[in-house]
């Protein structure tokens, strides 16, 4: 089964990035903090990207900057 995400995306291609080096242990605590921050805001059914609901890329966009 294909993911939804993947099925809409232009012609079903999706991208993967890896990091050149792992991070360190004051990054992995700041990530893991960060991401704890965002736990419990709710998930937009669609893409606004003023909506003050949560998005998969927003998320992500938000724990890695």
């Amino acid at each position: 089964m294909t993911p939804v995400g993947v099925v809409r995306s232009q012609e079903g291609r999706v991208a993967v990035q890896r990091l050149l080096k792992p991070l360190s242990s004051e990054q992995t605590l700041r990530l893991q903090e960060a991401a704890r921050l965002r736990t419990g805001i709710f998930y937009a059914t669609g893409f606004n990207l003023h909506s003050r609901r949560q998005f998969c890329s927003r998320y992500v966009r938000e724990v890695l900057r």
